[in-house]
């Protein structure tokens, strides 16, 4: 509105088609900067600000007042208004050059953020001594810059830092040509050797980045897995020659990538086992190498994710505590650092809770949760908020506070869409009927089961499960409180069951959490409890079980972003 009014004005000026498009252009950049500005502001911890202050005090000379005064202006706001903005700092200097000011601004944060929190990652600090040994060589001081360089290149060879090893190797070699001092021809010759074997090195680790970004995008794909020009992609980028032998991998980096492949591609054939053995074995080489940890923080977090995923699948849920101390004991070292420990902390934290029934014990961590999800909410992925909500919703159903679970469907209602996420999005339309029939609200119930029915015919999602649930939640609302409705309910929980029985391998979405509410209200218990004895059962069934099929897990977790496109494939 703001941009077409200046537009109209401009126009009004006399301004030409074309300056009036110039102009809008130029408008349009500010905008995006001032956001873009905004959310710099509000990424920044309560020690980056200071240091910027202090930063920024110390070339006051050089108009930095005025950088901080626009800093504080932003920084204070709820949202980004710059007529209110402006109000704050005073029309004066900054006001006439707002523009420019607003991009030195930016320019300066990044640089202060950066020398805040680069220092602290082994790369920086080997950029910084490359920058240390160019000058020193460029002055003739060879012995000092031979120092450096000797501590570079161990700092370097510690982090498996291939491309900083072949920058000091090329540095080396010319000091080994122009030095004061020469080098013999035989060590010139092993220099030669040891960049050659770095760039193989190299060589290697990126054919491998190219089969695991090759295989990662099919398996994002929204192509169905069982058509063949898919399966025959997976099968050949596993019949590359580099993953028939882990030997073949020539780094540590190219071996975390060997055992990533197959952990991937064992997730898109459904295979849990597989999957969990090579996730395990990648976890491994991260912890047999805890220096790394640091330095790739968001690898590691992803690979502790998708083995945690693979420990609920393969029904190995002793190993679910200590993975989560793992996650929570992580350093963050950056913004981004603390986002992505939350949500992959989170995604953990709420399944082994559920997936122990440990749903009291969980409750004041969940609450947390809550509390952090506000924090962290926009800077999420709607995909990882869906996740979120989902499990949420689902605690909280399954511990009885129902209100609390309606919130969270009701989330979910509004930030999925029938294009992109129908099954979550039909979920929290089947149970926010489950609830409100479970608070009484039968009238909400009985208009709602009309729209909900009219949507499931939209999304082409209306099968023998919801026909189910919707013939018998008509028969119940029609009933009286208590007993007559006792018949019904049992009669809901045979046909479901059967329902699921017909399926065969995997759980009908949903059908759990039906089951226990139905037990619970069948048995006059808690859900809580009818969870914990169906945990009991389980753990009981698993310690005395003597064949080797697989016990089905209680909980079904919710698919985390990396196997939500398997699920699709492996229902067609």
């Amino acid at each position: 509105m703001i941009l077409e009014k200046l537009l109209r004005e401009k126009a009004s000026e006399g301004f030409s088609e074309q300056q009036q498009k110039l102009f809008k252009f130029r408008e349009m950049a500010g905008m995006l900067l001032s956001e873009e500005l905004y959310q710099l502001i509000r990424s920044m911890s309560k020690a980056e600000k200071r240091h910027f202050k202090l930063t920024a005090q110390q070339n006051s000379k050089n108009g930095a007042s005025n950088y901080i005064k626009l800093f504080d202006a932003i920084d204070k706001a709820k949202n980004y208004d710059e007529q209110k903005i402006l109000q704050r700092v005073g029309r004066d200097r900054i006001a006439a050059n707002l523009s420019s000011t607003k991009y030195q601004l930016s320019k300066l944060l990044c640089r202060v953020i950066y020398d805040f929190n680069g220092r602290a990652r082994s790369e920086n600090n080997i950029t910084e001594e490359i920058g240390i040994i160019k000058l020193l060589f460029d002055r003739g001081l060879y012995g000092m810059a031979g120092k450096h360089l000797t501590r570079a290149k161990q700092i370097a060879q510690e982090h498996h830092n291939n491309l900083h090893l072949l920058e000091l190797l090329s540095l080396q070699q010319q000091m080994a040509l122009q030095g004061e001092v020469r080098t013999s021809d035989e060590s010139l010759t092993v220099l030669i050797r040891e960049r050659q074997s770095i760039l193989d090195s190299i060589v290697n680790e990126s054919s491998y980045a190219e089969l695991y970004y090759r295989l990662r995008e099919l398996s994002q794909s929204k192509k169905s897995i069982d058509k063949s020009a898919v399966a025959v992609e997976l099968q050949e980028i596993m019949a590359a020659p580099l993953v028939q032998e882990v030997e073949n991998a020539q780094s540590l980096k190219a071996r975390q990538m060997y055992y990533r492949i197959h952990g991937h591609s064992a997730i898109m054939r459904i295979d849990w086992v597989q999957a969990y053995a090579m996730f395990e074995k990648l976890l491994k080489l991260w912890e047999a190498h805890p220096i790394l940890i640091a330095d790739d923080l968001r690898w590691y977090m992803a690979d502790l994710t998708n083995f945690f995923t693979a420990c609920c699948r393969a029904e190995k849920f002793e190993d679910l505590e200590p993975i989560l101390n793992k996650v929570k004991d992580l350093p963050s070292l950056s913004f981004a650092d603390k986002v992505q420990t939350f949500q992959n902390a989170a995604y953990m934290e709420l399944h082994y809770y559920l997936q122990n029934g440990l749903l009291a014990r969980g409750l004041p961590a969940v609450n947390q949760i809550k509390a952090n999800l506000e924090i962290y909410q926009n800077k999420l992925s709607i995909r990882w908020l869906l996740l979120l909500f989902h499990n949420l919703s689902t605690f909280f159903f399954l511990s009885s506070l129902f209100e609390e679970s309606l919130d969270y469907f009701k989330k979910i209602q509004k930030f999925a869409n029938d294009k992109n996420h129908p099954d979550l999005r039909t979920l929290a339309d089947l149970f926010e009927l489950i609830i409100h029939f479970q608070l009484d609200n039968i009238e909400v119930v009985s208009n709602r089961l009309r729209a909900f029915t009219r949507a499931l015919r939209k999304r082409r999602k209306m099968n023998d499960f919801y026909l189910c649930v919707i013939r018998h939640l008509q028969k119940l609302i029609r009933l009286n409180k208590g007993k007559m409705r006792l018949p019904a309910f049992k009669s809901f929980l045979a046909e479901l069951k059967q329902l699921q029985s017909s399926k065969g391998k995997g759980v009908i979405k949903g059908f759990t959490e039906l089951e226990f509410w139905l037990i619970s209200r069948i048995s006059n218990r808690s859900i809580s409890d009818v969870v914990r004895e169906k945990i009991d059962e389980r753990d009981r069934s698993r310690k005395t079980e003597t064949s080797e099929e697989a016990i089905p897990a209680v909980i079904p977790p919710s698919a985390s972003p990396a196997e939500v496109q398997a699920r699709r494939r492996s229902n067609g």
